[in-house]
């Protein structure tokens, strides 16, 4: 298979003064990943993630030769701000999911896409949601490195940041859980800010590993919220750094299956409620 990038639609006419820095930033990390694969680029207004963020770009795994890459145009606005730098690094985040999707799946472990929403058994989404946490260290903790080695900045999470977070997916949740005309809609709302937790866990552990971020022990100690959050943090880290330590061999199975798995029933289960159920051979989330 031959390599190929393509545009599907053009960048909003209101960034057309950065639309070359913008083909020759993704063009220049397409060659430099050496990615053989069709990468499809699309300009999108916004995602929203959930009720407290936006994401600015997003990349759907199709299969080892199929990517797409979604640019928001809250990516695109950040060109005229910081000259591109928040641009440029955000990009190169995306291609290091792109990589580290296909070296997972290139192990030959795993018979289905590890990136999909819904799966038709238990054990595959709990190994899929291991690696969409491990992916999001991975990637940030690469992207820590790349803007290090070249001098540029980048976004940094804090352990505050993310007790915030919690405090409010937890008080959310207190104000759902008895609501007797709770629609799909708001469930879903919910389940959304609890994955989004989850991913701010995932960050700001790749910004500890990479000492970019701190770890407040004074605080912790004094504070419920920041003990509870920290704990949260201390029985992940043993299972991720499994990972770090045996990324793509054969025990990265054993390894994702047990870190979501982790997830899914010690998390997202018993802390927020969020479980998984199967219907219609189609394990799903429910809340």
């Amino acid at each position: 298979m031959k390599k190929k990038l393509v545009f599907v639609n053009d960048i909003p006419k209101q960034y057309l003064e950065h639309k070359e820095y913008v083909k020759k930033t993704i063009c220049y990390f397409f060659n430099a990943f050496d990615l053989v694969c069709e990468l499809k680029i699309k300009f999108i207004d916004s995602v929203s993630a959930n009720e407290y963020e936006e994401t600015d770009c997003i990349i759907k795994n199709k299969s080892i030769r199929k990517h797409e890459l979604l640019i928001t145009n809250s990516a695109l606005n950040t060109i005229k701000h910081d000259g591109g730098a928040y641009f440029y690094l955000s990009i190169y985040h995306e291609f290091e999911h792109i990589r580290d999707y296909n070296n997972m799946m290139q192990t030959k472990l795993f018979n289905f896409n590890l990136c999909l929403a819904c799966l038709n058994n238990f054990e595959n989404a709990y190994i899929s949601a291991g690696f969409l946490f491990w992916t999001e260290i991975y990637a940030y903790y690469k992207t820590f490195e790349f803007a290090k080695q070249n001098e540029l900045k980048f976004e940094k999470i804090t352990f505050s940041n993310l007790v915030n977070n919690y405090i409010k997916t937890v008080t959310y949740n207190k104000n759902l859980y008895y609501k007797k005309d709770l629609s799909y809609d708001e469930a879903m709302k919910y389940i959304n800010c609890v994955n989004s937790f989850v991913y701010l866990c995932a960050k700001y552990m790749a910004s500890v590993y990479m000492n970019h971020s701190r770890v407040p022990y004074a605080r912790i100690e004094k504070n419920k919220d920041y003990k509870k959050v920290y704990s949260i943090l201390c029985k992940l880290a043993p299972k991720v750094e499994r990972l770090m330590k045996n990324q793509y061999n054969q025990k990265s199975y054993d390894n994702l299956l047990r870190l979501g798995k982790y997830i899914c029933e010690n998390i997202k289960w018993k802390i927020f409620k969020v479980g998984l159920t199967k219907k219609k051979r189609t394990v799903l989330s429910f809340y």
